[in-house]
């Protein structure tokens, strides 16, 4: 199961860590977790994920002044 950009909603307090930890202490056993996102601090989920990742951004149109897209850069 992916949660992709969970972590920067939690950093942003969108939602909030525990409920997920619990979910995942629920998981089957053979489900695996992977945690994406930018995150400014670990969260507790991040030690019940398989895999957890960040990707960085090395170029980005918006840098050139390119107007962001609605549902692809927010």
């Amino acid at each position: 199961m992916v949660l992709d950009k969970l972590n920067p909603t939690v950093d942003l307090e969108l939602l909030s860590v525990e409920p997920i930890v619990q979910a995942l202490l629920q998981k089957p056993r053979d489900t695996e977790i992977i945690i994406t996102g930018r995150c400014h601090k670990p969260h507790a989920d991040h030690d019940l994920a398989s895999v957890h990742s960040e990707v960085y951004c090395h170029k980005h149109y918006g840098d050139r002044g390119v107007e962001f897209k609605r549902g692809l850069d927010f």
